[in-house]
């Protein structure tokens, strides 16, 4: 057994957390035995008594729901908004993804940026080739990490370099999940991934939501993320009705889709949404750098809309989920100034609440991870004081406060089914 000391913060139902002042985590095998005071420890396991009060802090791994694996040399590069930024910056770096060496190495590098970060369990896309994709899952297996993983699939509108025939993508796909779905006891799982509708022929859209139905897949792609973008696609499909309409045409609605971003939504549009149980990925830093516009993140939980968090890189610049999760702070200030002044601003508990726990039921994944309770899988992480100025949090809002916005904690130990993985 290992035990590891400290102030513990344990998310739990209803966008709240329960703090642990001097706690004890005990892991055994990988599991969680016990989450609790040190006090209530001792009774249990009375080996605990010599180990010292510690002044760290234990908090469930962190949860990434959406990223570009391909484009992280491409942080904070290029300008303009998304699709001249895609077709000027993005789809050439996606090129050079093509090259296995250059794949597998930004592969290694992202992974362990993530890791890192405390980051443990991470959705993505990889770019549109089958063997740089197969690398991907190689060194997510190598690194440790939790990972959904998905081919980026397009057929028309993206350079030649980039585009594979319906029938080549979805043979390509299949021979992913063969390979690599429920990977070690499902820490790798293939998630399928329409790019979006501006890439995608209305046949690869069906034929790939008909993969995910008969492999009970997850799904992810994007909409409504920018007003040009709506425009073009509207115009390049030729029909009439809202973009969240046309994926539901093309069957890709599922109770386990995951629609990166949503932001410029009809009321219409948010009811088919939440009639089909998918979820809507905010993702505040990447809406920003791109002049996206602002979501209603406090509008759509009101309504009851299931939304998750990711980090959206290379359109996010930080691959931090303690980052997005202030960020999404921070969008709801704006969206109350400049949109709607009755809007609520997201409290900094539920933004991080989201990063675990929420995420983690998103993805149907919350017995196994998301918090620290008993019998759940060992993923969390330990932060280190770097100042003992900083060292008498009494309540949970000093340490959502340090952790979303101070700088007097830092990430010290990354742990995904009780073994440590940030090596370096």
């Amino acid at each position: 057994m290992e035990f590891y000391r400290g102030t513990i913060l344990n998310p739990i139902d209803g966008f709240n957390f329960e703090l642990i002042e001097d706690g004890l985590l005990v892991i055994k095998k990988g599991k969680i035995l016990f989450c609790g005071s040190f006090n209530q420890a001792l009774l249990k396991y009375p080996q605990t008594k010599d180990i010292k009060k510690s002044i760290e802090l234990i908090i469930p791994g962190l949860i990434d729901l959406h990223t570009h694996l391909p484009q992280y040399p491409s942080i904070g590069k290029g300008k303009g908004e998304l699709l001249p930024w895609l077709n000027n910056f993005i789809f050439p770096q996606e090129i050079k993804f093509n090259n296995p060496s250059f794949a597998r190495e930004v592969a290694k590098i992202f992974f362990k940026k993530l890791i890192k970060n405390g980051t443990t369990t991470a959705v993505l896309y990889s770019n549109s080739n089958l063997q740089s994709t197969d690398i991907v899952f190689q060194e997510a297996k190598q690194s440790g990490i939790r990972a959904f993983i998905g081919l980026s699939l397009m057929d028309i509108n993206t350079p030649a370099e980039l585009q594979y025939s319906v029938t080549a993508n979805i043979n390509n796909m299949l021979k992913l999940i063969d390979k690599w779905h429920l990977f070690d006891f499902g820490r790798l799982n293939f998630i399928v991934t329409p790019r979006f509708a501006g890439s995608c022929s209305i046949k690869l859209m069906k034929e790939a939501a008909k993969v995910a139905k008969d492999h009970d897949l997850y799904i992810q792609t994007h909409l409504s993320e920018n007003q040009q973008e709506i425009t073009h696609i509207q115009s390049m499909h030729d029909f009439e009705h809202t973009y969240t309409e046309f994926l539901e045409m093309v069957n890709l609605l599922t109770e386990k889709t995951l629609l990166a971003h949503g932001i410029h939504l009809q009321p219409k549009e948010l009811k088919i949404i939440k009639d089909s149980g998918s979820t809507i990925i905010h993702c505040p830093t990447s809406n920003r750098y791109l002049q996206s516009g602002i979501m209603p993140l406090y509008k759509y939980l009101k309504q009851s809309l299931k939304v998750g968090l990711g980090t959206d890189i290379a359109g996010g610049f930080n691959c931090s989920m303690l980052n997005e999760s202030r960020e999404a702070v921070e969008n709801s200030k704006y969206y109350r100034i400049f949109c709607d002044k009755k809007s609520k601003i997201i409290e900094k508990k539920n933004a991080l609440w989201i990063s675990t726990l929420g995420n983690a039921k998103i993805m149907n994944l919350d017995s196994a991870i998301g918090s620290l309770s008993e019998g759940k899988e060992a993923d969390f992480i330990i932060f280190e004081l770097t100042s003992n100025f900083f060292s008498n949090y009494d309540n949970l809002d000093d340490i959502l406060s340090e952790l979303l916005y101070g700088d007097n904690l830092k990430i010290r130990d990354v742990f995904i089914r009780g073994k440590k993985v940030n090596k370096d």
